[in-house]
């Protein structure tokens, strides 16, 4: 979705991000290479994730999605969705999974330490529509593995910050999110720097209204927390814009992380 304005353009005090479509960010895919022993489990492991869909209504909480790892380089399956669309997922040595159509690629982030094959996050993109995506991908899926804590107050993202951000399965450059000590965020695009308050960040982040509400359309936001390998713990914002709060027809999936 062209020329949609991310997270909250619409609020005097809204973060100026990025543009839904991801025109403007470097479109080579990106592999963050999860820490920890991979190969073949002695059985098959299914790993439970939240899912967050691009068309999803944007007080929804998220789906519930499967992986089922059967070992590095062996085709195992992904069930994710509303309806439960079933793919095949092969995990590689690198660290990256293959996915079967109709994800055309994807990218994982950070270590799942219940799963060594699998990433604590994955952006999973299909094949872009005409005028939509980046490079013929549309980042239409975001998985955050159960594990992960839901963050519902902008004080719990005090200090932290995301110098990452991915859309359509590529790192969109030159944009930034940062909470201060109180949980205010600064959001800056190239050179745009906006600020929105913790007080609004939280109603965002319990469900309670979306970020943004204008001719450019809305954002809801959800944050998570997860144990990382070395015992410490990262932090992920989970960005979902559209032209509307309910009965998306488009919409995108931002990934923020700090990995």
């Amino acid at each position: 979705m062209k020329n949609m304005n991310h997270f909250a353009l619409t609020l005097a005090t809204a973060l100026v991000l990025t543009a839904c479509g991801g025109g403007d960010g470097d479109s080579t895919p990106i592999v963050d290479k999860g820490v920890g022993t991979k190969g073949t489990p002695a059985a098959p492991v299914t790993a439970t994730f939240t899912g967050h869909h691009y068309l999803q209504n944007m007080d929804a909480s998220g789906t519930t999605a499967n992986y089922k790892d059967v070992g590095v380089g062996v085709a195992g399956t992904l069930t994710y969705g509303a309806t439960g669309t079933v793919v095949s997922m092969t995990p590689q040595s690198d660290g990256g999974i293959v996915y079967g159509a109709p994800i055309v690629n994807g990218v994982a982030v950070g270590p799942n330490l219940v799963a060594a094959n699998l990433p604590a996050m994955a952006l999973l993109c299909q094949a872009a529509a005409s005028g939509d995506g980046t490079n013929g991908r549309k980042s239409t899926n975001v998985l955050v593995k159960a594990q992960a804590i839901r963050i519902t107050d902008a004080r719990a993202l005090a200090n932290q910050t995301f110098l990452i951000a991915r859309e359509d399965c590529a790192v969109s450059a030159g944009r930034s999110l940062r909470f201060d000590a109180s949980g205010n965020a600064t959001g800056t695009n190239g050179s745009t720097t906006t600020v929105v308050s913790a007080a609004v960040v939280s109603n965002a982040l319990v469900g309670n209204a979306p970020l943004g509400n204008s001719a450019d359309g809305f954002t809801a936001i959800y944050a998570y927390s997860y144990q990382k390998s070395d015992g410490g713990t990262a932090y992920a914002v989970v960005e979902h814009g559209g032209p509307s709060t309910t009965g998306l027809t488009r919409g995108y999936v931002l990934l923020w992380s700090q990995q």
